[in-house]
């Protein structure tokens, strides 16, 4: 018998059912199972339940003979599992001799019995007369002790009982010759087998293809003759030529499959080598992909990962692999051990691509943020496999993945601090528009640059802010200054922030922040408290170890520190405009108090943007004496001593 030195063959045929009716004819159980495959070379085994009932068959026995037998419960399956439902099959490996052998399945360790419910099947193969064959027929499980089945393995049934149901398998891929062949590939230059370099002798069969594979036997294609194939963009690598032989339908003969896992009635010839080499002198390879497209509803908290082995990998070549997860444009999202271990479900919308790297020695810009089009060094990427996400909620606007930073600028000296161009890259962004958004650590907007770099975070003062990628479809509501990010409705999605730390140049940290509202305008005198509704000012960017909200006239002159905003009744403050701010310090303070001008504080504090409120009067006259602040002064007089009250003792806001 023919035994071929790279893959196991399994074969299979078509037949037609024969009906034996032996001397000790029987009724097939409702749980009926049978021995229906016996591969010799591979040492594997198939059992079957033929009948309707489910049956479990993990303490069913396999038989040689005397003293050689073992419990299926105390093998691992190649596929499958003992608890066999109405035509389902479970399959294992057992050892047999190639040449010759006769092989039992009982249902109870009783080895010595003739009964049919425990001798339920046998088959035997090159010779007649094998151990326990007797006991098979005249358990009415085989038609005669000399019968045996012939031909080349694997053997196959659908109904098991004699030798003239089972069957072999014919077909014969044949002996190839020519090559090895070695090819340059890489510059441009055809690199194809020439016709007639390769013969095929001696193959047998109904059909007939040309399989190329990988040196680990994954199928890379099928193609019309070996000549077809041009090997120069393949990349560095060996692969092998082979001549395919079947009989009927097999299954698995497919790119991306591997040649040994072909089932039905097939012959694989012995192969070709055929040696590829770089032009360049780098012989990495990412190799071939295959399997997807792959697409998932994301957002819906189900977990969405490709399965493990649904993606295979063929042809690959290096000293080193990696497998790796970019955005449509090939920015890297992640190197993830493997592509099984990636969950899309929060990856939000857009389309990702999966690919395998492989490279020899060093190489560079192989990280997240970099596009893999910039890696350098001795390496190559395979083929890509799209996996598509969709959001669950049917609004598919992805803000990305932001690459760069944190950033940290000492402000306040004069120096213009920029986040420089290219700093920070998007990733993975999806949607019909488009936005940079700044905001303070709580998330309040500051400001919808035209693009991160343009912003001087010199002026800002200190404090941290965060840059973000805004992507929409459709209007959406809430994306302004002054309103926060959590805030905003519509079809929208916000990228991951980068930190942006601003150190004041004096070393005071104090940063008022920034007050979106307003501005205001009452009429006062009319009885009618003049508040600022609460929420009306909202406050952004601050930070510091003590806040306060200071009212100023116009002038900055401080006319109260309330202990909120929307605490002041404007009403009985006369006509005349102020100004609400709010006010951060560290540390012991001087001059934040009422009648002082704002701009005499002193310490380490930092006061934001204010905000107007115009105060007019009910009777249309809009006159006011103000506020005086000083005093009370008490004078000793007719001591001949002037009594004046100092200049700049009274001060009017």
């Amino acid at each position: 018998m023919k035994r071929k030195l790279h893959f196991k063959k399994l074969k299979h045929w078509h037949f037609s059912v024969v009906c034996f009716l032996s001397l000790f004819t029987y009724q097939i159980s409702a749980q009926d199972v049978e021995l229906t495959m016996v591969d010799p070379v591979s040492d594997e085994v198939t059992i079957a339940n033929l009948g309707s009932t489910d049956v479990d068959v993990s303490n069913y026995w396999l038989c040689l003979g005397p003293g050689t037998y073992v419990r299926l419960g105390g093998v691992t399956p190649i596929n499958g599992d003992y608890m066999l439902s109405a035509n389902e099959s479970v399959k294992l490996t057992y050892n047999v001799d190639e040449t010759e052998d006769g092989l039992s399945l009982f249902s109870i360790n009783n080895f010595g019995s003739n009964d049919p419910n425990i001798l339920v099947s046998y088959v035997q193969w090159g010779d007649g007369n094998q151990a326990r064959v007797n006991q098979a027929v005249n358990a009415g499980r085989w038609d005669n002790a000399s019968n045996f089945v012939t031909g080349n393995p694997p053997y196959r049934t659908t109904t098991g009982g004699s030798s003239s149901v089972w069957s072999s398998c014919e077909a014969d891929g044949g002996v190839l010759y020519g090559g090895p062949f070695s090819f340059t590939t890489g510059d441009g230059i055809a690199d194809n087998i020439p016709e007639g370099a390769i013969t095929v002798a001696n193959s047998q069969g109904e059909n007939f293809a040309w399989v190329v594979t990988d040196a680990a036997g994954y199928i890379l294609g099928l193609p019309p003759t070996f000549s077809a194939v041009d090997f120069d963009g393949a990349g560095a690598g060996n692969c092998l030529v082979w001549y395919l032989a079947w009989d009927g339908e097999i299954t698995g003969a497919e790119p991306g499959k591997n040649a040994n896992d072909i089932e039905g009635c097939f012959d694989l010839s012995n192969s070709i080598l055929v040696e590829r080499n770089n032009a360049d002198g780098c012989n990495a390879n990412g190799g071939d992909l295959f399997g997807g497209p792959f697409s998932f509803t994301t957002g819906d908290g189900i977990a969405d990962n490709i399965p493990e082995g649904a993606i295979t990998v063929a042809n690959s070549q290096g000293e080193n692999f990696a497998w790796v997860v970019t955005d449509a444009a090939g920015y890297i999202l992640g190197l993830p051990p493997t592509f099984s271990a990636v969950d899309f479900d929060g990856a939000g919308a857009g389309n990702c691509l999966v690919w395998y790297l492989a490279w020899d020695g060093e190489i560079t810009g192989a990280e997240p943020g970099k596009n893999a089009n910039d890696i350098q060094g001795c390496f190559d990427l395979s083929n890509s496999i799209l996996v598509e996400r969709n959001n669950a909620d049917g609004c598919n606007a992805n803000g990305g993945d932001l690459f760069g930073g944190p950033f940290a600028f000492t402000t306040g000296d004069g120096i213009a601090d920029n986040i420089p161009e290219g700093a920070i890259t998007v990733a993975n962004s999806q949607g019909e528009n488009f936005a940079w958004v700044v905001t303070d650590a709580a998330g309040y907007i500051l400001g919808l640059p035209p693009t991160f770099s343009a912003v001087d975070f010199d002026g800002a003062g200190a404090g941290n802010c965060l840059v973000w990628y805004l992507a929409w479809d459709g209007e959406i509501t809430g994306a302004e200054p002054g309103k926060n990010a959590n805030d905003i409705e519509g079809c929208f999605d916000l990228s991951n922030s980068i930190l942006v730390e601003r150190n004041n140049a004096d070393g005071c940290n104090a940063n008022g922040g920034d007050l979106f509202g307003g501005p205001f305008s009452f009429t006062t005198g009319d009885g009618i408290a003049d508040n600022i509704p609460e929420g009306a000012i909202t406050v952004a960017n601050s930070q510091g170890e003590n806040f306060a909200w200071v009212v100023t006239d116009a002038a900055g002159y401080i006319l109260g520190l309330p202990p909120t905003f929307s605490a002041v009744d404007f009403d009985g403050a006369g006509a005349g405009n102020c100004l609400v701010w709010y006010l951060a310090w560290d540390g012991e303070i001087t001059g934040a108090e009422p009648g002082k001008n704002a701009n005499d504080i002193e310490g380490c504090f930092d006061l934001s943007n204010s905000i107007l409120v115009e105060r007019n009067n009910a009777d249309g006259c809009n006159a006011n004496g103000g506020d005086l602040f000083g005093g009370p002064f008490s004078f000793t007089t007719g001591d001949g001593i002037a009594d004046n009250i100092p200049e700049g003792a009274i001060t009017v806001a």
